[in-house]
């Protein structure tokens, strides 16, 4: 009896010591996640701020040359975008009309750009969108133009948040998911983390587009 008892005593004394060490793991994995995930998606953020404040002052700059058209400006500036393998750069008129993209794609009808309403109501001009067009997840970052001008009321910019979720994947899951028995608890928790509102909800009821990024503005075809 007493060695049952004893046995009794070492068996829940394992499984309260387990349940421990893998609460202090998942809360330090799910901590190691969003520091990565945070990291990450701040330098995609910065990365297209920093090419609006770019872009912003080259237009200006054209705008304010008499000598030149400022439509035809606009066109170069944005077709010849150096980082279009990157990310997509679109101009978008008074009427909220995506007028071009660097893709070379045409946007579709009426495109949903919450980023561009959010800038629009912005006492800085600046409105921002983390979410899902078709399959894919972005980043949309809308700036309005400080030019006066029928022509161009923003410059929206988008890049693919799809390789960056899955940097993050391959830098979080491997520091909690060693152990086969943890290895699916932290591939839930990673895949909950992205789909999460916080980090941009789930997907929005858009048209997928070919070419990735080409569909950023909505569904189009080629010019």
């Amino acid at each position: 009896m007493e060695k049952k008892r004893m046995k009794k005593i070492t068996w829940r004394w394992l499984v309260n010591s387990f349940g421990v060490v893998l609460l202090i793991v998942v809360v330090m994995v799910i901590a190691i996640a969003v520091s990565v995930h945070s990291y990450y998606y701040n330098g995609a953020r910065q990365f297209l701020l920093s090419r609006s404040d770019s872009v912003a002052t080259l237009l200006e700059n054209y705008s304010k040359d008499s000598s030149a058209d400022f439509s035809l400006q606009l066109r170069r500036v944005v077709e010849d975008y150096e980082y279009k393998d990157r990310s997509e750069l679109m101009a978008i008129d008074g009427d909220k009309n995506v007028i071009i993209t660097s893709s070379g794609f045409e946007p579709g009808d009426a495109p949903e750009m919450p980023d561009y309403d959010r800038a629009y109501s912005s006492q800085t001009g600046v409105g921002e969108y983390v979410g899902y067009i078709g399959n894919e997840k972005v980043m949309a970052i809308t700036v309005m133009s400080r030019i006066i001008s029928d022509d161009l009321s923003a410059m929206r910019y988008v890049v693919s948040l799809t390789r960056i979720d899955r940097q993050i994947g391959t830098l979080v899951l491997p520091a909690g998911g060693r152990h086969p028995a943890l290895c699916p608890l932290f591939q839930h928790l990673f895949h909950q983390l992205h789909r999460h509102p916080h980090w941009g909800g789930g997907p929005n009821r858009q048209t997928d587009c070919p070419g990735g990024l080409r569909g950023a503005a909505g569904c189009g075809k080629g010019r």
